[in-house]
């Protein structure tokens, strides 16, 4: 069929592109063009297009672009590229909505898994999809010309994000910086802290647990300023508004 070919097609560009972005194959001003291009085509073109498909094809693209792409041009779009990465934990979940179904009719009796045991389900099936492996990638190009771009990001995810798996990607991707790039995650931990006081909050028991597990992680870190101020935000949910 016609779809087939184009994937087909699509598999020997996206070889080629790959090819071409990476340092060892194509020299330097060459490789960076077309790093630029093809992760620019890719968030435009890829992760937003309407067919379930082709989002799928452009998050394994992007994996392998992330692997052999320069650092300075991830860098550069890392807010942008972090934040469609992890609306697309949601939108590329797979069996998705088999999934919303059962959450939904959970601890009803016709169902045989709690609604929790489901969410916990989601979550271990979500860290093994292309769009988590890129956002492990992205987590250590996160440096002090972006750092504060990508906190942003993240707290517009904690506060606003939909869907479970972006919500505990976004959690993740705080865990992650933890681990890879510790300094930078101290820097902006003031802000994050607050952010994840939102997941504290969420209706759902995984996201909840993600939440704490990376304000754990931050609390690691970060500065006794930012955690005294995390402290008092603690003290007004769980003593004063009884969250």
């Amino acid at each position: 069929t016609v779809s087939k070919q184009g994937m087909a097609l699509g598999q020997v560009l996206g070889s080629l592109c790959v090819r071409l972005a990476d340092p060892q194959q194509s020299p330097a001003p060459h490789h960076l063009e077309a790093c630029r291009v093809t992760l620019d085509f890719l968030l435009e073109g890829g992760l937003q297009n309407d067919a379930t498909e082709v989002r799928q094809f452009a998050s394994k693209q992007l994996v392998a672009m992330l692997r052999v792409a320069n650092p300075t041009v991830i860098r550069e779009r890392l807010p942008k590229l972090l934040m469609q990465l992890l609306e697309a934990m949601s939108t590329l979940e797979s069996g998705g909505e088999m999934l919303n179904y059962l959450s939904l009719h959970a601890d009803g009796g016709n169902v045989k898994m709690s609604r929790d045991q489901i969410e916990q389900v989601r979550m271990d099936m979500a860290k093994g999809t292309p769009v988590h492996q890129a956002l492990h990638l992205c987590a250590a190009q996160v440096t002090a010309d972006n750092r504060r771009e990508v906190a942003v990001t993240l707290a517009a995810v904690f506060a606003r994000g939909v869907g479970l798996p972006t919500r505990a990607g976004a959690a993740e991707f705080v865990v992650q910086m933890a681990v890879q790039c510790p300094q930078e995650l101290r820097s902006v931990s003031t802000r994050l802290l607050h952010g994840l006081g939102a997941l504290l909050r969420d209706s759902s028991a995984a996201v909840r647990a993600a939440g704490i597990t990376a304000a754990a992680h931050c609390c690691r870190v970060a500065t006794a300023k930012a955690m005294g101020k995390f402290v008092e935000n603690l003290h007004g949910m769980y003593l004063v508004d009884g969250t």
